[in-house]
């Protein structure tokens, strides 16, 4: 963990006080016009050569009040700036979620496409040749009614909603005219949300299908929960990391005389910011 630190520390340290530490420069000495030509030739390459050294030499970390931006990038690296072991647990913390999370996000894809298969190669396979990926609402739908109905009765002629309760767009077309008594409204409303002709599905005579596209549903939505989890977790990490980097520099606590403790809290405000305020 120390040696992992060690590499990535420098980078992101360097990150966190690239806004208020100057680059190195090299200064070359001034060369009269009288100077021997041999003379500026050497030094003039003596003096590439150290541009080149210094560009190749890592930027020198900051002082410890650059820790909490430190650790705001990297749970850890202020504690560990700062000389506390404890370093070790939000870096661990850090990588063990963000490994979670690359496990979750290639489990949802991976339950994704078992589900998306399914529908395409039994619910959906006499209806359509095309049969595009649908969004997630769509698949809920599937999980939640047998048969997704016909788009229209009359085929090709004029609109016809389905009346068959039973199916989605039978049921779509019932509430729709609940709340909307004019039939223009309505069946311009249902031709909007209806299931068009190229996602139509059944899954009649394929219960066993349907009941495994409904686990593989759910373990999509679990991982899609897990991801939610993992996200949260790192956040918080970050935002732990920063807090305590920044009360342990900035906290004092002084022994009083009668007893007890004085605590105080300084901030100080980085050489940039204080030349622009004094602007």
């Amino acid at each position: 963990m120390r040696r992992f630190f060690g590499v990535l520390l420098p980078a992101v340290m360097a990150f966190a006080a690239s806004s208020g530490q100057q680059p190195l420069a090299v200064t070359r000495p001034a060369v009269g016009p009288t100077s021997d030509p041999l003379t500026w030739r050497s030094e003039r390459t003596i003096d590439s050569r150290i541009a080149r050294r210094v560009r190749l030499i890592a930027v020198q970390p900051p002082g410890p009040g650059l820790a909490p931006i430190a650790s705001a990038l990297l749970p850890g690296s202020g504690q560990y700036v700062l000389g506390q072991d404890r370093f070790v647990a939000y870096a661990a913390i850090e990588i063990f979620t963000w490994l979670r999370l690359r496990n979750d996000r290639a489990d949802q894809a991976r339950q994704e496409a078992l589900f998306h298969d399914l529908a395409r190669s039994v619910a959906r396979a006499n209806f359509s040749p095309n049969r595009p990926d649908g969004d997630w609402a769509y698949y809920e739908h599937m999980r939640d009614y047998l048969e997704s109905g016909a788009y229209s009765l009359s085929g090709a002629g004029p609109l016809v909603p389905e009346v068959d309760t039973v199916t989605y767009n039978g049921a779509l077309w019932r509430d729709v005219k609940r709340h909307n008594p004019d039939l223009a409204s309505a069946l311009a409303e249902y031709q909007t949300r209806a299931v068009q002709p190229d996602f139509l599905w059944s899954w009649r005579n394929a219960q066993l299908q349907w009941d495994s596209y409904k686990r593989t549903t759910d373990q999509r939505n679990d991982a899609a929960g897990r991801i939610t989890y993992d996200l949260m977790v790192i956040g918080a990490n970050h935002m732990l990391s920063m807090v305590d980097a920044f009360a342990m520099i900035r906290l004092r606590a002084r022994p009083r005389l009668a007893g007890g403790l004085d605590i105080s809290a300084t901030l100080s405000v980085p050489g940039f910011l204080r030349a622009r305020l004094r602007k």
